[in-house]
């Protein structure tokens, strides 16, 4: 096992900071427990630097706000892999935001690797390096911890600045490092990366516009009703009200208690205990706030064959020059992007026309985006043209 240091008290932490304020680099993972939870409980903290490797015990040192403040520092460089549940734990406390981040997890996706990759298969294929993940779902709440929990947990840091160097150069010599340092900028440092939006589930349920303005408001009042239990609680929101169980809720409301609780895939308990709270929200009248979010929400509107057809091919073409590039098609068009560019005929994806989703691009793929209702498929003298 490296030489690391063991931080358990607050004043030893305290020192940590204080020894690392002209630090220019640093690396960072943690391990938390999140069921069960609305908030993770963070429990340790690894941390590695120029001056070596730290394990923090964050169940016994509590305020880690010196720690967010490094985060926040522009002239530290930060090294995570799939570093935004890390930040987020941090956004989430301290409203942290970071900055001057290198995230190895994508910048992968601009080396021909799949988004997402494993850290394990990174070190693997970047260093020859191998590393057990036998204590991925390890109670890090458990104290004391464990050799083997230390062990793995120091595996997550031990390599991550190598791993920059090596990749950093790579990207630089293949002329994409400014690409994946934007990228990482945009995915982690942005506080849109971290803020909840409550409208998403309403936008997810496929039938949300068959359902009556009332039904539609009171899904969007029972979304919003089940967050503030978990979060006042800090349960899960499965824990207050499970998912699966809203759709028939919604559906059946406006027939009363004993429909409700006539419905085998529901359980009377939830019916008895809530009843009175669906009650209220179902009957109460709909403010202009709600009546507005709910009638905003896209429609999705059913699309011919032929169209559907053709904005697949539109898709895979844009996959295909991202994989001329090596880049992770997922990365230049997230699958909600697409699904909101299937709902409305003008939508244009804002990040498709700067940066570098517009560098590989080019206006020419670019005009095909925007005007791709037009597009048409023609089968002539053995070529197959789209135009």
């Amino acid at each position: 096992m490296a030489d690391y240091t063991l931080i358990e008290h607050q004043d030893d932490f305290d020192t940590f900071l204080s020894d690392h304020r002209q630090t220019p680099w640093l690396g960072f993972d943690t391990e938390f427990v999140g069921e069960r939870r609305y908030l993770p409980l963070l429990c340790v903290l690894q941390i590695a630097t120029e001056q070596g490797y730290y394990i923090v015990d964050t169940l016994a040192v509590q305020n880690l706000s010196g720690f967010a403040a490094l985060l926040e520092r522009d002239d530290i460089l930060k090294i995570t892999h799939a570093g935004e549940n890390d930040y987020q734990l941090f956004y989430n406390n301290y409203g942290a935001l970071p900055s001057n981040v290198f995230d190895t997890q994508i910048a992968a996706g601009f080396m021909s690797y799949g988004y997402p990759t494993s850290f394990q298969k990174l070190l693997e294929q970047e260093l020859n390096v191998r590393i057990s993940k036998s204590q991925t779902v390890s109670d890090w709440a458990a104290r004391p911890m464990s050799s083997k929990q230390i062990q793995y947990a120091l595996n997550d840091v031990l390599h991550l600045r190598k791993l920059y160097d090596q990749m950093s150069a790579q990207l630089r010599k293949d002329g994409k490092l400014t690409w994946a340092i934007e990228e990482c900028e945009v995915q982690l440092t942005t506080e849109s990366a971290y803020e909840r939006d409550d409208l998403r589930p309403l936008t997810r349920y496929r039938n949300f516009h068959r359902l009556s303005l009332q039904q539609q408001v009171f899904m969007l009042r029972l979304h919003r009703w089940r967050e503030e239990q978990a979060r006042e609680q800090n349960i899960s929101r499965e824990m207050v009200l499970a998912s699966k169980h809203l759709p028939a809720i919604v559906k059946l409301i406006n027939s009363g208690k004993q429909t409700l609780l006539g419905d085998r895939r529901l359980p009377s308990k939830i019916i008895h205990k809530h009843w009175e709270v669906l009650s209220d929200l179902f009957n109460r009248r709909a403010t202009d706030e709600e009546r507005d979010l709910v009638t905003n929400i896209p429609r999705v509107p059913k699309r011919k064959p032929r169209q559907e057809i053709l904005m697949d091919i539109l898709n895979q073409i844009l996959k295909y020059r991202c994989i001329e590039y090596g880049v992770a098609p997922i990365l230049l068009l997230s699958r909600d992007e697409l699904d909101r560019m299937k709902a409305s005929k003008d939508y244009v994806p804002p990040q498709l026309l700067e940066g570098w989703r517009h560098q590989i691009l080019g206006d020419d793929l670019l005009a095909w985006v925007r005007r791709r209702e037009r597009l048409s498929l023609v089968v002539q003298e053995g070529r197959v043209i789209l135009e």
